[in-house]
Parts: structure tokens; sequence; C-alpha cells
């Protein structure tokens, strides 16, 4: 489960292993499931991550 922002969210829906991340009957414009088979290799990760990571730098501090 990734925390991508709506824009980011959104732009991610067109790659490969993405689908919304749904846990209410209604998908979460935030955030985006990503499948196993999109990050079997450690630089697929990494670089998943690092999108989430740069997207919560820009949310407030809490």
């Amino acid at each position: 489960m990734l925390r991508l922002g709506k824009d980011g969210a959104l732009k991610a829906l067109s790659e490969r292993h993405i689908r919304e991340m749904d846990f209410t009957g209604t998908p979460l414009s935030t955030m985006v499931y990503l499948r196993p088979a999109g990050y079997r290799k450690d630089e697929d990760l990494k670089r998943w991550l690092k999108r989430a990571i740069n997207y919560a730098k820009t949310l407030p501090p809490k």
C-alpha cells in the first residue's frame, strides 16, 4: 500500500501491478496497492518507496 497523493496515485494507476486501494467499497484517491509482482527486484521497491516518501515530505508535520 502506497500513499502517493491524488496526482501521484492517478499517475501510478496507469502503471503495471498497481490497482486502486479500496478499504470501504470506495477507492481512496490518494493511495494505491502495489501487487507483489511489481516489486520483485529491490530497485523496483526502492523506486516505489521513494515516490511515497517524496509525497510524505510534502505533508505538514503532525
